[in-house]
């Protein structure tokens, strides 16, 4: 299948959003000359489109070999992986979904054609629903180690997060060797590491 050309205004979105430190699709759709009124609906949706997804992993990967001689650039890619996969969750892709819930009758039938069109379940038990790749946003999917058929279903693994957390820790000085500064906020110590980042790239 022809991969399908982006319009002008996809395209400017899809460079400001990879550009951004903090991955914000509202201020990728200003940027790309969308209004500030349909920014935050407007970035949503563009990242629901395959062929934007697609756009944005590939200047991914450009940019990360254009930074390979680059050690500031370098170490930008590196700290998003790091916050990809210390801020996943698995129900970023797997949602436990009830009777009534939007998503149950689409749990339910993909549960059904798994099973080759047999029904093993209570109706009025909640289902698993996996969301497509389609569905998932890059750092989502950047996140997922790996996806495996097995006699049981599928099986989903996310890449560790303890790891992550250490490494980002250590980096922004709330772990110094075996010690904890329990009274300073992750999320303050992470939010001044995106900015002095953001100010390396600028």
């Amino acid at each position: 299948m022809a991969k399908r050309p982006l319009s002008a205004m996809e395209e400017l979105f899809c460079a400001a959003y990879v550009t951004d430190i903090r991955r914000n699709a509202t201020q990728a759709a200003i940027s790309a000359g969308y209004s500030e009124r349909s920014a935050y609906n407007q970035g949503s949706r563009l990242l629901e489109r395959e062929w934007v997804k697609e756009r944005i992993r590939e200047l991914v990967r450009e940019t990360i070999h254009a930074a390979a001689e680059d050690p500031k650039q370098l170490a930008v890619h590196i700290y998003r992986a790091l916050i990809n996969t210390a801020m996943s969750d698995i129900t970023d892709v797997v949602q436990i979904v009830h009777p009534g819930e939007d998503l149950y009758e689409a749990a339910k039938d993909a549960q059904v054609a798994e099973e080759n069109g047999q029904m093993f379940l209570d109706l009025d038990a909640p289902v698993l629903y996996v969301k497509g790749t389609r569905d998932l946003s890059p750092d989502v999917t950047s996140a997922i180690k790996s996806i495996r058929k097995t006699k049981d279903g599928l099986q989903i693994e996310m890449h560790g997060r303890d790891t992550a957390l250490r490494i980002l820790s250590e980096a922004t000085g709330i772990i110094r060797g075996s010690g904890v500064e329990v009274n300073i906020s992750v999320a303050d110590k992470i939010n001044e590491a995106r900015a002095r980042l953001a100010e390396r790239t600028s």
